[in-house]
């Protein structure tokens, strides 16, 4: 399901040269979450899941911050 939000969906919309995966050149836009995604076994930990950080055409637009 992610590689058809990312890769697969740039390819389909003939962006693959700007979107769709962390390379340079290409636009920022990602998030980063808390948890490895790929390596959860139960559906219901995806929602365990925080945000860490949003970033938008290059910019950060959210950022949590610590908890110290």
């Amino acid at each position: 399901m992610i590689r058809s939000f990312t890769l697969d969906g740039a390819k389909e919309n003939f962006l693959e040269k700007q979107v769709g995966s962390i390379t340079v050149g290409k636009r920022a836009d990602l998030v980063v979450l808390s948890r490895n995604l790929l390596k959860i076994k139960d559906p219901k930990d995806l929602f365990k899941a925080r945000v860490l950080l949003t970033v938008g055409n290059g910019k950060v637009l959210y950022h949590a911050r610590s908890k110290q």
